[in-house]
């Protein structure tokens, strides 16, 4: 609809006081100065369409010196009453604060506090305007007016989705708890480990903060730490605090404390006996209130919002010790220009992408900047991790932001100069954008309903629907929103959380859930006991941990210390399922490999998690892996492990459980590096593969390696090792056209000391022992039993390994020796977890260590018989399990 034509008519204009208006002509427009007098304007809209609502707009530049703050303000007496010569316009002495413009002659545009309606053809409208004050500087002049459409009341598309009905926990506080307003506080954080929440209490008749720390699965006290002391404000939205926990660890707690210097706590850990106070971010030194915590999910930082020193509110980031100031060009020490905290809200849709919401107030009036609600609740954005900032536009932000001036900035204007928004909230949606949702008045209202406002960035105008009306008697409730995986999630009451006398225990709350960016929403009536409940606080961190909407609700007429639980409604709840057990790997003397088998889920496994040592603390394994390396434990120690799957939604599959103990403490060589040992005193002990592949012929004899003979397969095993052995039966099962069902193993000579098991085509067993005696036989026959009903043997014969290598070693000498055991290593796919040394006719001066492939063994001494044996056996014990010994035999040397 076109904006309808103004006429404006001088010959009704006419002069109460002072001097009278003078007309000039600037840029060809006919303009009206005030000096110091106050009269009538008149104008008639022979365009405007009968019986359409406008909101009016002046037009209005300064002449003079630039810059300046004059005028302060103009008051409106009069408001599109019917005019005749005969009759007084009715006063509604409204003030309206205008901004000095940037320059001589540029024009201004401010929205009046008053609209228009065109009741017939016929009918003119007047306005009666005032100076309020002149300050130093140009003379303000009028350029004109417009009319512009009044925004249609359209509705939310809304679909009722039935009732929920959350499971109901005590926090059991010391003392007790009193009415307190958690709008403008952060009072609930979920950890991996706990839920932390922050109250206002009396504890024998002392009035304090407290912060509690409960166990997440049963809701038991943990901690509990006095955070805050002092008489309770007497305003109810004063009253509460705010507590986050980093992703290191961190707590940070703020408790009850309003406009009063910086009372801020941090913990090294999630222990918090542990408090200590925190250096004040500047701009929060002498004056602090409505602190509200918000985590960044893009790279874990943590982000404050607050007011501060002189009522400007701002945004902070937490450096690990306390917060830094960002986005200072919004405070610019703009005298004139306050940025309120009611509202305050921090969204993130990137690392360096960020939405702030708050009040922009020009100057201290028509209202101080006490009070409540608020006006003119608008978002502003940064690109550059919150340095700089813009408007919604892109424009650059050039406070205050004022009702008319840019109206498309404004996402809640003032009505009538009015505070009539309260508590804007922002969810970031499926498409990456912010939903600005708040407690609002339209023209049209009698009173505030909830509102959700989205940006149109190609007409760059906001869009308004409103989401829950109000009941026709009072204010609807104050919202909370938090987002996440693309939902953005709304509860609300009926009824303002600001009114505990008039709210009632028929006061109904409602969480709203959408799924496509505001498009459609979902209604449910949240079911609970009988008492009356103003709102309930979403605890963002319970849907990114647990997959649960986690609520904190108000209880203004009887308060009460609850946390509320249920499920996401309409979200996937069924957990990953897993199978088999967990494998400890690769012991050492510090910690182990855990890797488990693949889990599955209905729609898909995001990845895994473990814990160890018991506790509710799981850790994600990076990159969705299932294996991860456990260290950081003492030597010797025993440990209980548990691995768990985990999906998109965040439900969690019930844990696999397994234990190990870490090796002991090997003692060190003196310092000495094996790899700089002489190689004359040097040992590498050849390898091969231990996978025996029937039906086939090797193509080189790899020394230690089985090798076809005489139509037999055989391997060299030494007596005492005790080795994983693999039959690859691929080329039977093929000849077959079968897999392997069963298989059993057949023995003589050596031990089975883990039975053999079929892996897809591969069957691996454990051997140990050997028959020494001359003419005795060792092998091992695998008996598979096919899926077809075939069955077949095939046979790993073994003949001895000596496995000894002789050096030559003077009988008084005393000295390092290096046994290289990485092929033995590199066959079996491990590494050395423990060693120990049997020496005979020589004595081991310094015990046996591994340094990665390498044993280091300080011998002295030889026995001296002739004919005595001298050697030094070494046991490894492998972090597979598998154990193996090597030699060195020695020959005795005299120098």
């Amino acid at each position: 609809m076109a904006n309808p034509t103004i006429t404006i008519l001088p010959s009704k204009m006419a002069v109460s006081t002072g001097s009278p208006y003078t007309a000039n002509d600037v840029d060809g427009v006919a303009t009206y100065a005030f000096p110091n007098a106050q009269g009538q304007i008149h104008f008639t809209a022979d365009t405007a369409v009968v019986a359409q609502k406008y909101d009016v707009y002046m037009l209005w530049s300064m002449a003079g010196t630039p810059n300046q703050p004059s005028p302060a303000s103009v008051r409106f007496y009069g408001a599109y009453e019917p005019w005749t010569d005969s009759s007084k316009p009715v006063y509604a002495n409204k003030v309206i604060n205008l901004v000095p413009p940037q320059g001589s002659g540029i024009v201004e545009r401010s929205q009046l506090p008053f609209s228009f309606t065109r009741e017939d053809a016929g009918r003119i409208s007047h306005f009666k305007i005032g100076r309020q004050q002149d300050s130093v500087g140009g003379t303000m002049r009028i350029r004109g007016f417009e009319l512009v459409p009044t925004p249609d009341l359209v509705e939310a598309s809304v679909t009722p989705a039935g009732n929920l009905s959350p499971t109901s926990f005590n926090t059991p506080y010391s003392g007790t708890k009193v009415i307190s307003l958690l709008s403008l506080y952060t009072p609930i954080w979920t950890t991996a480990n706990a839920v932390y929440v922050v109250a206002p209490v009396t504890v024998g008749g002392v009035q304090q903060s407290r912060l509690a720390k409960l166990n997440k699965n049963t809701y038991e006290m943990m901690q509990d730490v006095q955070i805050g002391t002092g008489t309770h404000d007497t305003t109810i939205g004063h009253r509460d605090g705010s507590v986050c926990v980093t992703d290191d660890g961190k707590v940070i707690t703020y408790g009850e404390a309003h406009h009063t210097p910086w009372k801020g706590l941090s913990s090294p850990t999630e222990d918090i006996s542990a408090l200590a106070a925190t250096t004040a971010p500047t701009g929060l030194e002498t004056n602090c209130s409505y602190r509200r915590f918000f985590r960044n999910q893009f790279d874990g930082s943590m982000w404050m919002g607050a007011r501060g020193n002189g009522y400007l509110a701002g945004i902070y980031k937490w450096n690990g010790a306390t917060f830094d100031r960002k986005g200072t060009d919004f405070l610019a020490g703009n005298a004139a220009s306050y940025l309120g905290s009611y509202g305050m809200e921090i969204a993130f849709t990137s690392v360096d992408t960020l939405y702030v919401t708050t009040e922009f107030l020009q100057g201290d009036g028509p209202f101080t900047m006490s009070g409540y609600p608020r006006q003119n609740i608008n978002l502003i954005k940064s690109t550059d991790g919150g340095a700089t900032f813009t408007t919604m536009r892109g424009k650059a932000l050039n406070l205050p932001l004022v009702s008319g001036t840019d109206d498309s900035d404004i996402a809640f204007p003032n009505n009538n100069l009015n505070h009539n928004s309260s508590v804007a909230r922002i969810g970031i949606g499926a498409d990456g954008q912010p939903l600005l949702v708040a407690s609002w008045q339209h023209p049209d209202e009698a009173f505030r309903s909830l509102w959700v406002a989205k940006y149109n960035t190609t007409t760059n105008k906001w869009v308004r629907t409103r989401l829950m009306a109000h009941n026709g008697l009072q204010d609807a409730g104050t919202p909370h929103v938090a987002y996440h995986d693309g939902k953005i999630f709304v509860t609300a009451a009926t009824t303002d959380d600001n009114v505990p006398a008039t709210l009632g225990t028929a006061n109904q709350l409602y969480l709203f859930t959408t799924a496509d960016s505001g498009a459609t929403w979902k209604k449910y009536a949240i079911t609970h006991p009988a008492g009356a409940y103003s709102g309930a606080y979403i605890d963002q961190a319970a849907l990114r941990l647990d997959n649960k909407l986690r609520l904190l609700p108000d209880f203004e007429t009887q308060p009460t210390s609850v946390i509320w639980e249920m499920p996401v409604p309409g979200g996937d709840t069924t957990a990953p399922e897993m199978v088999g057990n967990i494998t400890v790997s690769a012991i050492t003397t510090s910690g182990a490999t855990l890797s488990c088998v693949a889990a599955t889920d209905a729609v898909g496994v995001a990845g895994y998690e473990y814990s160890i040592d018991g506790g509710a603390s799981y850790n994600v394994i990076p990159n969705a892996a299932r294996s991860v390396v456990v260290s950081g434990r003492a030597a010797g120690t025993a440990h209980a492990v548990r691995m768990r799957a985990f999906d998109a939604a965040g439900n969690r599959a019930t844990p696999l459980s397994a234990s190990f103990t870490t090796l002991a403490e090997q003692p060190a060589q003196n310092a000495v590096v094996a790899s700089t040992v002489a190689e004359s005193r040097r040992v590498a002990f050849p390898g091969g593969t231990r996978v025996v592949a029937f039906g086939s012929v090797p193509s080189a004899r790899t020394p230690n390696a089985p090798y076809l003979e005489a139509g037999k397969w055989w391997s060299e095993k030494h007596p005492l090792d005790e080795r994983y052995w693999v039959a690859n039966i691929t080329i039977d099962l093929a000849e077959r056209g079968t897999t392997a069902k069963t298989v059993e193993a057949i023995v003589a000579g050596v031990t089975v000391l883990q039975d053999p098991v079929i892996q897809g085509k591969l069957i691996p067993v454990k051997l140990g022992g050997f028959n020494a005696a001359t003419g005795a036989v060792n092998f091992c026959t695998f008996r598979v039993t096919c899926a077809n009903g075939e069955r077949f043997d095939r046979t790993i014969w073994f003949k001895q390994q000596v496995g000894s290598w002789s050096l030559e070693k003077d009988a008084d000498d005393e000295s390092f020796f290096v046994a290289d055991i990485s092929n033995d290593l590199a066959d079996s796919n491990t590494s050395a977890a423990q060693v120990k040394a049997l020496p005979v006719g020589v004595v081991e001066l310094v015990p046996a260590a591994i340094q990665g492939p390498l044993i280091l063994v300080k011998l002295g001494g030889m026995g001296t018989l002739p004919a005595g044996v001298n050697y030094c056996d070494l046991r490894i014990d492998c972090a597979n399990s598998e154990r193996f010994y090597r030699t060195i035999q020695f020959n005795r040397v005299d120098n």
